[in-house]
């Protein structure tokens, strides 16, 4: 069997990790740069799966609204 791909609310809370601060272009431009994320999802797929996972993230309150479109890891 091939190696598992980490899923995408995985990655985009790596991404928190690394950066205080994170805003929704910021997520845009990494994750549409990812070649695993863009073989398998269209450009307007991925923006809607990261606005997901970011909506999921804030309701199970490991990350909160910082201002329009930023965001960061709740302490």
């Amino acid at each position: 069997m091939g190696k598992k791909k980490p899923s995408m609310t995985k990655t985009i809370k790596d991404i928190f990790k690394a950066k205080t601060q994170v805003t929704l272009s910021d997520l845009y431009k990494t994750l549409s740069e990812n070649p695993d994320i863009t073989k398998t999802v269209n450009q307007n797929v991925l923006k809607h799966r990261i606005r997901s996972c970011i909506y999921s993230l804030s309701q199970s309150n490991v990350i909160e609204r910082t201002a329009d479109a930023t965001y960061k890891i709740k302490k």
